[in-house]
């Protein structure tokens, strides 16, 4: 697969997942801060200021990263959204706690280890659209543009 190939494959394939699931919390903010709450890391008023500030950025990255603006930018950003998420979920598991993984609303299945595999996915395709995106960004200095900025 060439490089433009696959970096516009995990691109869209990004913007698909973090305008559904933006959307999903999006619509119900105080069910998603509920299961912000049931990982019992964060105290509640930061559960409840994570539920309303996630939604709205990931809507925001996804639409970047479906328009192809700031993507090396989005790529860093989407990077510590999803190794947080990972966290959470590795964490949630190790204490056995019996939730929702969250990623979809209320549609979201219980958190088990094929979700921290879909994360970790996730997490592989960020860094290697992120490490194209620079590669190409670095190669194509001189005109100013960087892959996928054009597409």
């Amino acid at each position: 697969m060439s490089g433009v190939l696959a970096i516009n494959v995990a691109r869209y394939g990004l913007a698909v997942v973090f305008l559904l699931a933006g959307s999903k919390h999006y619509a119900h903010v105080p069910l998603f801060v509920a299961m912000i709450h049931d990982y019992r890391i964060l105290p509640f008023p930061a559960a409840v200021a994570l539920g309303e500030f996630v939604p709205r950025l990931e809507l925001l990255l996804g639409m970047f990263l479906l328009f192809g603006r700031w993507l090396a930018e989005v790529y860093l950003v989407v990077t510590g959204l999803v190794v947080m998420f990972l966290l959470a979920a590795v964490l949630a598991l190790v204490r056995g706690l019996d939730i929702s993984c969250g990623c979809w609303g209320a549609d979201s299945p219980p958190i088990s280890w094929w979700h921290a595999m879909f994360l970790m996915v996730i997490l592989a395709c960020t860094l290697m659209a992120l490490r194209l995106q620079l590669k190409h960004k670095t190669r194509e200095a001189g005109n100013g543009q960087a892959l996928a900025e054009t597409s």
